[in-house]
C-alpha cells in the first residue's frame, strides 16, 4: 500500500496536485489495483477530471473505496451516474463556499476592515481585520516614505535598512522589489480597496493618504529600477 497526499490543494480549484497525477501514472502502469479515499470529493470537485478518472477505471478495472460513502462502482453506468450526481453536488456546495466567502470579504472591506496580509509597520490587534501601528516597525516605514520623498533610489533605500541591520519579515535583507511592494499596501495608509476604489479605512495607519498617494505616484514616474 501507498499514500498519495496534496496538503493544502483543494480539489476544486483545479490547480495541478502532483501527488494525485503521480497516482494516475501508477494506475496506467498497473502498480495499482484499488484506491481508497475518504469521501469522493477528495478525489474531485471537477467534472471534468471526473470524466477523466472515469475513463481510466474503465479501462484499468481498479476497485474504488470510499470511508464515507463506500464502494464507488464505476464500471457500470448506474455507479457513473451516480458519481456524476456527487461530483455535479460537490461541485455545487464548493461554488456556494466560495461565493459566501467573497460576500464576506466585500462585507468587510465595505466597513472598512483589512482583508489579506499585514504588511510590515502594522500588526494585527483584538479585533480581526482591524491592524494597528507596529511601535517598532512604523518608524522604519515612514523613513522610507520619507526618502521616497526626497528622491531616493529604492535600491539605495534596501541597501542602506539591510546595513543598519532592520530585518523585513521574511528573508534576511531588504531588496528593491520588496520596498515597492510595501509602499504599494494601501493598508498603510488607513485605506482598502473595493471595487479597485480605495475608501477610508476603519483603521489608522502609518503614513497620509496623501503621503502614500505621493509616494506611489512618484515610483510610477521613476525609470525601472530607481
Amino acid at each position: 500500500a501507498g499514500t498519495y497526499v496534496d496538503n493544502d490543494v483543494s480539489a476544486f480549484t483545479g490547480k495541478m496536485r502532483p501527488s494525485y497525477s503521480r497516482m494516475l501514472d501508477d494506475v496506467r502502469a498497473g502498480r495499482i489495483d484499488a484506491i481508497v479515499a475518504w469521501a469522493p470529493e477528495r478525489l474531485h470537485r471537477s467534472p471534468r477530471e471526473l470524466e477523466d478518472f472515469i475513463e481510466l477505471v474503465e479501462k484499468s478495472g481498479i476497485a474504488i473505496e470510499t470511508v464515507k460513502a463506500g464502494s464507488w462502482e464505476l464500471t457500470s453506468s448506474h455507479g457513473r451516474l451516480t458519481a456524476r450526481m456527487l461530483g455535479a453536488l460537490s461541485r455545487a456546495e464548493s461554488e456556494r463556499t466560495g461565493e459566501r466567502v467573497s460576500r464576506a470579504r466585500r462585507q468587510a472591506q465595505e466597513r472598512g476592515f483589512w482583508r489579506g496580509p499585514i504588511p510590515y509597520g502594522m500588526r494585527a490587534s483584538s479585533i480581526p481585520g482591524m491592524p494597528v501601528p507596529d511601535e517598532q516597525q512604523a518608524p522604519v516605514v515612514r523613513e522610507i516614505f520619507d526618502r521616497i520623498a526626497r528622491g531616493d533610489a529604492l535600491t539605495r533605500i534596501a541597501g542602506d535598512l539591510t546595513t543598519e541591520g532592520v530585518m523585513p519579515r521574511r528573508g534576511k535583507s531588504w531588496t528593491h522589489t520588496g520596498i515597492q511592494r510595501l509602499i504599494a499596501s494601501p493598508a498603510l495608509a488607513g485605506m482598502v480597496l473595493v471595487d479597485n476604489e480605495l475608501h477610508d479605512a476603519a483603521f489608522s495607519g502609518v503614513v497620509t493618504a496623501a503621503e502614500w498617494r505621493n509616494a506611489n505616484a512618484s515610483l510610477r514616474r521613476r525609470p525601472r529600477g530607481e
